[in-house]
């Protein structure tokens, strides 16, 4: 048979295709290589001199600013604010066991409401630190009004959005980052597991939509498997992982956080930890959302928590002593115990923020965060659509902040 002549518009298809192949063999690169670019990339040389700090920041860095309002994109809020308020004015701030919330515990001069602390001295409210390790509870409780802020991860707000945005006052409102993980999230492995493709077909225990499962599901696609190729059994909280570890031997793997990352290889002969976040790169963001009518109905509050919190990272910084003896006394553990897990996570400061929520062409910008774990979970099949970013992220506070910083200098 003569060769059949090459048509144009086949070519084209064949380069369409090789095109959106290569397009999404580099996203997927992309978000699942087991070391993302996640690093603050400041202007030092704009943000550093006007009093705020930073590390790790990219040479020749490009500062290119969101060019939009949040409050045009963010859900309205219908209806009277439904959430616990009295005259009193104290704002109910739930947090977990994680060493990051110490930044809070310093501002607020322990975890009680009380006078003493930067909150109501400079912003004429107090501040109670409400205790919940169990993300589902303190869900219910921030989606009642019983609690003002929510605690969590990027990727635990990728999940818990959709059924807060079902009503507009309990929709949640990113307002600031605390920390990124640098050690204090990891998996704990028996002998002979040596590697991450080892946890093919093994058992592993983890706390459900949790930062942990995240940074686990993460490591498995960079290895090229699946979620399919390990058998998870789940849990509701890190404590309850790490006890379940402890108890049967049957489970090869755990996936925890400090301070229980660090108790089970001295009670479990063999037992080691495989990997922590200290060998990522800016993976694991910590924030905390408002509910969208307290923002509304408060708007001043809400801007003096952030203000207050960057002032508790500064106070840290001059005395991490007492803080620690503060959250020690919440967590039932010893000062030496929460100075000792200070190195797992990194503070960002008022620039490093700026970044994270401001800098639309930073590589490890909030926006970029969300589309990652947004992309793992749906892959997963934990969520059917993908809510924008921009639904639950409010920056006006830090753009405010950053402009009186610039105003100060």
């Amino acid at each position: 048979m003569p060769d059949q002549p090459v048509r144009p518009g086949s070519l084209i298809k064949v380069f369409s295709l090789l095109l959106a192949a290569a397009l999404v063999a580099s996203a997927i690169y992309l978000i699942m290589k087991k070391t993302p670019v996640y690093k603050p990339a400041p202007e030092v040389d704009e943000l550093k001199s006007k009093g705020t700090e930073s590390e790790n920041v990219p040479i020749g860095s490009v500062f290119k600013p969101y060019e939009y309002n949040p409050a045009e994109r963010l859900p309205a809020v219908d209806g009277a604010g439904n959430y616990r308020w009295d005259h009193e004015k104290i704002v109910r701030f739930s947090y977990n066991l994680w060493p990051g919330w110490l930044p809070v515990i310093a501002a607020n001069r322990g975890a009680r409401a009380t006078r003493d602390s930067v909150f109501y001295g400079k912003y004429g409210f107090q501040v109670e630190m409400v205790l919940m390790d169990d993300p589902i509870a303190a869900l219910d409780a921030f989606a009642d009004g019983e609690i003002h802020t929510l605690w969590g991860t990027v990727d635990m707000m990728v999940l818990l959005a959709p059924r807060l945005l079902k009503d507009s006052r309990s929709a949640p409102r990113i307002v600031q980052q605390i920390n990124w993980s640098s050690g204090g999230h990891g998996i704990v492995v028996r002998r002979p597991i040596k590697s991450i493709v080892d946890l093919k077909n093994k058992t592993i225990v983890a706390p459900r939509d949790s930062p942990g499962e995240y940074y686990l599901m993460t490591l498995l696609l960079s290895a090229g498997m699946r979620p399919s190729d390990v058998k998870l059994e789940y849990t509701t909280t890190a404590f309850e992982a790490a006890a379940a570890f402890l108890m049967d031997r049957k489970i090869d793997a755990c996936v925890s956080w400090a301070p229980d990352m660090y108790r089970i290889p001295r009670k479990v002969s063999g037992a080691r930890i495989l990997s922590s976040t200290k060998d990522t790169d800016r993976l694991i963001a910590d924030v905390y959302a408002v509910r969208a009518d307290f923002v509304r109905d408060h708007p001043d509050i809400a801007k003096g928590l952030v203000a207050g919190i960057f002032e508790g990272m500064e106070l840290l910084k001059q005395n991490p002593e007492l803080p620690a003896k503060w959250m020690a006394d919440a967590f039932g553990m010893k000062p030496d115990e929460i100075l000792a897990l200070r190195s797992d996570v990194h503070p960002t400061d008022l620039a490093e923020n700026v970044q994270f929520f401001l800098n639309s062409s930073h590589p490890a910008n909030l926006e970029q965060a969300w589309k990652n774990a947004s992309n793992i979970y749906r892959r997963m099949g934990r969520i059917r659509a993908t809510i924008s970013f921009d639904q639950v992220v409010d920056f006006r506070f830090l753009q405010q902040l950053q402009q009186e910083v610039t105003l100060d200098h």
